[in-house]
């Protein structure tokens, strides 16, 4: 999975709870910029800039 392709995948998941597909894409950019602790207290931008792609689509699809 690509970076894009995972960016689409959380802004989808976030879209269920929002009523708009430009909110979800707003709260898309914040999921991805904000510390989460069960990532490790890590941010998914920098997991991913850390080549840590991988752990994140993990994390995102488990959320199913």
């Amino acid at each position: 999975m690509t970076v894009e392709e995972l960016t689409k995948l959380v802004a989808d998941k976030l879209q269920v709870g929002s009523r708009s597909r430009e909110r979800s894409e707003e709260l898309s950019r914040l999921w991805f910029e904000t510390k989460n602790p069960m990532l490790g207290g890590l941010s998914p931008n920098e997991l991913i800039d850390l080549g840590k792609l991988n752990k994140v689509v993990e994390f995102v699809t488990s959320a199913e």
